[in-house]
């Protein structure tokens, strides 16, 4: 499930968009994970900034560096 958030986050042209329908396919899925999507570096979100994405509940914590993608 992880991949596919991380799929959709830099998939998306828009950010914002793309974080919300994250959040909505965690919700379809009957996941009580909370998604976290921070900048790291660059001014984001913004293609070639820097996002770190964290995927915790249930005692798990997935994280993924994103480098942005076809955000505007």
């Amino acid at each position: 499930m992880f991949r596919e958030v991380v799929q959709i986050l830099k998939s998306g042209e828009d950010f914002a968009h793309s974080v919300s329908i994250s959040r909505r396919f965690l919700t379809l899925h009957n996941s009580s994970q909370e998604l976290e999507v921070r900048c790291i570096s660059g001014t984001c979100p913004r293609r070639g900034s820097l996002m770190k994405i964290t995927l915790s509940g249930g005692g798990k914590r997935l994280e993924a560096f994103l480098e942005g993608g076809r955000w505007n």
